[in-house]
């Protein structure tokens, strides 16, 4: 309390003054507060959380003014003050949530610095950090500014009903908003594509689908959508795809797996969980879904010398997994055979040449109205490598098994244990090349002699 002695002069104002420690304090304008009321209990009021201040009397009679001894004091912080400014575009899946202070666009940060801040996401009005099904997080830097900020909530569920508060903490705890609450407006369901497993050449299992919510509306159908085309996978898109597996697994919610059959060998497939209602259709799209099918042994086939090959299915061809090694047209016309390196190899007549264990032709072994290539089996095209029925780099080229034999140029073999060349047909490029793994077509005009892989006609 304030008591005053007016030393025979009658008071003319009293009270007390106080201002932020950092800074004098003085009557002319020198105070961030005052309370004149005279003597008694005076109360101080706007300050701030967590701030030092100076504090003393004074009184002031006809011969001016005399002041009490200061007093430092030090004002408590409390957990934050933090609310919901507003809820916005509210939609079937998402909305936004605006957090700062009622009638301010920044956080109350409670006098103490907040380490975190964000929004959690319940479905009662007692949702907290301990109970929430989602927690959206604004700042956990430990150093989080007191600007007001917008939470962006996505994944909603659509026709539900939610609860949301603001949160923020300091060295004190946490403040929480009061609840607000919005539903989502009915759409099409929601689902989540599940795992590839059970890959076969022919076929997979896709498990751990999941239908989390109808939409609004029954479910009429859901299943899985496997196609070499990321957009087929979309329900609606049928007219990229025409052989593309949509399965039917009914309209059960919850979890399911779904089969689909008759893929290829060797081919890379995109694939997607759907459901269907009412509005519309539901999809859970994505590259990341995705699962290469492994190549299938063939039947094998050998040539006119009597050399067996292993032959792969790859796609919808069957390929000879080994590189030719026929010294003879299917007529039984011998190949000519190079024994000592000459740098006409290319012209004139279909040669062969025989070195580090690998056979290489000049193009005339191609070119000429002979067959190279076993009985039933020809020389590739283009089209052959890249079907247009599947997309660019659909095939595991790893499924070829394909040499690093090298290739000849009119100064012999070139780049043996690094590149591995194969001589197309009908086809610009007229060659192509394995190398790093990846097969790849080549246009190096140097090329004039190569290795021979045979497709099934």
């Amino acid at each position: 309390g304030l008591s005053i002695s007016n030393n025979g002069s009658p008071i003319l104002e009293s009270g007390i003054i106080w201002r932020n420690a950092q800074y004098d304090l003085f009557i002319d304008g020198g105070y961030d507060g005052i309370n004149n009321n005279g003597e008694g209990n005076l109360e101080m009021t706007n300050l701030s959380r967590g701030l030092t201040y100076i504090v003393r009397a004074f009184a002031k009679n006809s011969k001016g003014y005399a002041f009490g001894d200061i007093k430092f004091f030090t004002t408590t912080t409390t957990v934050p003050n933090i609310d919901i400014i507003n809820i916005l575009e509210v939609t079937t899946t998402s909305a936004i949530v605006k957090i700062g202070t009622a009638n301010w666009d920044y956080i109350d940060d409670g006098g103490s610095q907040m380490t975190i801040n964000g929004v959690v996401l319940g479905d009662n009005e007692n949702v907290s950090l301990d109970n929430s099904i989602r927690t959206y997080t604004n700042c956990e830097t430990g150093q989080c500014s007191s600007e007001w900020f917008n939470a962006y909530l996505y994944n909603l569920l659509p026709n539900t009903t939610y609860y949301v508060k603001g949160f923020a903490t300091n060295a004190n705890g946490t403040g929480y908003t009061e609840a607000g609450t919005f539903t989502t407006p009915a759409g099409v369901p929601v689902i989540y594509s599940g795992r590839a497993e059970n890959i076969t050449s022919n076929s997979v299992t896709v498990t751990g689908n999941n239908i989390l919510a109808n939409g609004g509306f029954d479910v009429l159908e859901s299943g899985i959508i496997v196609s070499p085309h990321l957009e087929a996978t979309f329900l609606e898109n049928d007219d990229i795809d025409p052989n593309r597996i949509v399965t039917n697994d009914g309209s059960a919610m919850g979890g399911f797996d779904s089969t689909a059959n008759n893929l290829l060998p060797a081919v890379r497939y995109f694939f997607s969980a759907y459901a269907v209602n009412s509005l519309g259709v539901g999809q859970d799209v994505g590259d990341n879904y995705q699962f290469y099918t492994p190549s299938q042994a063939g039947s094998g086939v050998t040539d006119i010398d009597g050399n067996f090959y292993k032959t792969v299915i790859i796609g919808n061809k069957e390929w000879m997994a080994e590189d030719l090694k026929v010294t003879r047209f299917n007529d039984g016309t011998p190949i000519t055979q190079v024994t000592q390196w000459i740098t006409s190899f290319q012209y004139e007549i279909p040669r062969y040449y025989f070195v580090e264990n690998s056979y290489f032709y000049n193009q005339l072994v191609t070119t000429n109205a002979k067959q190279i290539c076993p009985s039933g089996y020809r020389l590739p095209t283009y089209e052959d490598i890249y079907p247009i029925t599947l997309t660019w780099n659909s095939i595991n080229d790893d499924a070829y098994n394909l040499n690093y034999t090298g290739w000849l140029s009119e100064d012999g073999l070139f780049d043996y244990n690094n590149v591995g060349n194969y001589w197309l047909i009908n086809s610009n490029p007229r060659s192509y090349r394995w190398q790093d793994e990846v097969l790849q077509f080549d246009d190096n005009q140097f090329v004039i002699g190569s290795c021979i892989r045979c497709v099934k006609e």
